[in-house]
């Protein structure tokens, strides 16, 4: 197996110095050292514990994945598992070559995985006590940093804030401002105290920006035992599956994110009509779509958290019927979701007949089930009186350009 060009870049001077002179003197030097207990309770993380570049290459030796790693321990790195699905070997690249590394445990949905140096017991159980055992969740707007060894350069440093957090996919994540250049996925996401927050995964796909895993939410990182590399599709994490998960990233956004500029933006597309006034974001049905009902899905961006609403309103309903409960269903998992009247107001036509409005005041779940949805019918009483089709990619990427 032969590898070009994988050398450490010239040494950054400066206020990087410290920093780059730490991971240096961990790299080369490194005892082929692994602990043979089974948790890590005792082992604080500290920037000053060093930082890796590593390659993944299959039996041909070609590169399949390059990133970065922090080194937890002697001989003990966490990085992320994408940058190294697939390999036949990885390796962690010094100033001096390279060393073999060897898989010690994977927490794909996290997509967390331990390299060891050599051989030895593999670690079960990372604590957050092990990371810190002051650690605390990063405030909204903190200034963060990313810390690794991208492609294209020597250690770096990418300065940015959290724009926001929620829980994609079952990962817990930080969302940032900060930029992440290609090889820095599995590095390290650090607070302005230097404490190790996050591990970098990838680029958020509202913003293009950089995303951690939220190490704070994880009471303990349970990995399995693995004998070799994760397979090639978990070069994917189900976090980053957005076709599935864009809702997620919405709520994390609308939660905390950075509010949009005063005023109205709306377009109309296909069956929908978006718009964005301020910090609310509305999604409409189109009349042409589904006739005289009415049909709203709202994301309120208020001061105490995110709102997501969905409204139903019909005229001439019958007076037998106005109270009762509307049923949506989202086709073709059949999610269904009822709706309560609100309002009620006599009709312009016979007086036994109503305008109603329902309403489902917390659609959070609604949101996250239209992905996997092609259409949506409201019936009252087991009789329709609405349908629309719907296409949840287009419907995701107006709501990302409408509402973000």
């Amino acid at each position: 197996m032969e590898l070009r060009g994988i050398l450490w870049s010239r040494p950054p001077v400066g206020r990087h110095a410290r920093w780059f002179c730490a991971s240096l003197r961990l790299l080369p030097f490194m005892a082929a050292v692994t602990a043979s207990a089974q948790s890590l309770d005792d082992v604080r993380i500290e920037p000053a514990d060093g930082f890796a570049r590593i390659r993944a290459v299959d039996q041909a030796g070609q590169i399949t994945g390059s990133g970065s790693a922090v080194a937890i321990m002697s001989g003990l790195f966490l990085s992320a598992c994408h940058v190294v699905a697939g390999a036949s070997q990885v390796v962690v690249v010094g100033a001096d070559g390279y060393r073999l590394l060897e898989p010690a445990g994977a927490a794909l949905h996290l997509d967390l995985c331990l390299l060891s140096v050599a051989s030895g017991t593999p670690m079960t159980t990372l604590t957050r006590r092990a990371m810190d055992g002051s650690l605390e969740p990063v405030s909204p707007k903190a200034e963060i940093r990313f810390v690794g060894l991208p492609n294209d350069s020597g250690f770096t440093v990418s300065r940015g804030h959290l724009v926001g957090r929620g829980i994609v996919a079952d990962a817990p994540l930080l969302l940032t401002d900060a930029p992440l250049k290609d090889g820095m996925s599995g590095g390290g996401l650090f607070d302005t105290e230097g404490r190790l927050v996050g591990i970098a995964v990838g680029r958020n796909p509202i913003s293009g920006h950089g995303v951690g895993i939220d190490l704070a939410q994880i009471t303990a990182i349970r990995f399995e035992r693995i004998a070799r590399w994760p397979a090639a599709d978990a070069r994917m994490p189900p976090f980053f599956d957005i076709g599935r998960v864009w809702p997620d990233y919405v709520m994390a956004l609308a939660t905390s994110g950075p509010v949009p500029a005063a005023g109205g933006v709306s377009r109309s597309v296909g069956n929908w009509l978006y718009a964005r006034q301020d910090r609310a974001c509305e999604i409409h049905a189109r009349r042409e779509a589904i006739g005289r009902a009415r049909l709203a899905l709202r994301i309120d961006r208020a001061a105490e958290g995110v709102r997501v609403s969905l409204d139903v309103g019909a005229n001439d309903i019958p007076e037998r019927l106005a109270l009762s409960g509307l049923a949506v269903t989202l086709l073709p998992r059949e999610d269904s979701f009822v709706l309560r009247a609100q309002t009620l107001r006599r009709s312009s036509g016979p007086s036994d007949l109503w305008d109603v409005e329902w309403q489902l005041a917390d659609a959070a779940a609604f949101l996250r089930a239209l992905p996997r949805s092609e259409g949506l019918i409201a019936s009252l009483a087991g009789t329709d009186i609405m349908a629309v089709e719907i296409d949840p990619v287009a419907l995701w990427q107006n709501i990302r350009e409408t509402c973000f």
